[in-house]
């Protein structure tokens, strides 16, 4: 059986100060290396939103003018008939465009094809180089 002295000998349990700054310090390298990585995604995230409410929208406009035998004006033909649930705005903040050309009817985002527009430019001055 130990006695009370052989018990105070021992090795109190939990980390040293060293051990938690070195910890501390790995956590923050790697913090630095993939926080830029994780920033530029919320861009191609909303892209990718974008697109994907542009391709929603147009099909239910192409079931409205199926239904309805005419194509839409705007997007409120849709919400007032029920085949949107409200206005949809894009991640931008901005409004979804209705085109209209010889009856056919298009669903356009202008912020996305913005963006699109300059990552197409800068492709084009990197392969310029």
């Amino acid at each position: 059986m130990k006695t009370k002295n052989e018990k105070r000998k021992t090795k109190p349990a939990g980390f040293t100060l060293i051990e938690l700054l070195v910890v501390i310090t790995i956590i923050a390298i790697l913090g630095a290396v993939v926080a830029p990585r994780l920033l530029k995604n919320p861009e191609k995230a909303r892209v990718a939103a974008a697109t994907a409410d542009v391709r929603s929208i147009q099909l239910q406009a192409d079931s409205y003018q199926l239904d309805k035998g005419k194509p839409i004006t705007s997007l409120q033909d849709l919400v007032a008939a029920g085949y949107l649930e409200e206005m949809p705005a894009d991640p931008w903040g901005s409004d979804y465009v209705v085109e209209q050309r010889d009856g056919d009817v298009r669903i356009k985002c202008p912020a996305l094809e913005s963006k699109k527009q300059n990552s197409i430019s800068k492709a084009d001055i990197d392969l310029s180089k």
